[in-house]
């Protein structure tokens, strides 16, 4: 009901400010939302951080069902935030994300400061799996594979920050390369 009480109260906060040119509303409501991330990791005894597409639901319907079993917990109910805490303060509060918002609100773009002082878990799978993952969410949600490559081609598009991270994870693997390959022709030279 919390949840459901905040996602509201942002809508209409976001409704109001109509007024706003576009750029300046999406700004506003992603620090709406940053502020409301930046609070649940406050609150969480343990935060567990993942790219999107990674697995994190997989991992919660897996947490859910050990509380489930454990705590007698119905199965009808997913771990959320601090649902299962509530029912039984021995479940930690355990915060999901994406750290897409957080820096919004406190404006560490380059740091993650956020999270030093908790305890917490990050999700990785593999980038080529994730991107798998993300061209067939596109495809359910209809937006057709020609109009998916021309999203790609146009460079301004949700794989943009997941690419990046790919050119530079092959950046380092090509430099790797290039020492490994230098280093082996050095000592063929010398006669090793």
């Amino acid at each position: 009901m919390d949840s459901i009480f905040k996602k509201v109260s942002r809508e209409v906060l976001v409704a109001l400010a109509f007024f706003l040119p576009e750029v300046r509303r999406i700004r506003f409501e992603r620090w709406l939302r940053g502020r409301e991330e930046s609070r649940r990791l406050q609150r969480a005894d343990v935060a567990v951080v993942s790219f999107g597409k990674s697995g994190r639901t997989w991992l919660r319907v897996m947490i859910s069902r050990y509380y489930q079993l454990v705590y007698g917990i119905p199965e009808s109910v997913l771990l959320g935030f601090d649902n299962y805490h509530r029912r039984n303060a021995r479940i930690p509060k355990i915060f999901f994300t994406h750290d897409n918002y957080i820096k919004d609100y406190t404006g560490e773009f380059d740091s993650k400061a956020s999270f030093y002082a908790k305890k917490f878990v990050l999700l990785v799978r593999n980038p080529k799996d994730i991107a798998v993952s993300q061209y067939f969410l596109f495809l359910a949600l209809a937006l057709g594979p020609i109009f998916f490559c021309d999203l790609i081609l146009s460079g301004n598009h949700p794989f943009k920050n997941l690419f990046l991270y790919l050119a530079g994870v092959i950046n380092t693997l090509q430099l790797n390369i290039q020492y490994f390959n230098s280093h082996i022709q050095v000592k063929q030279s010398c006669g090793n």
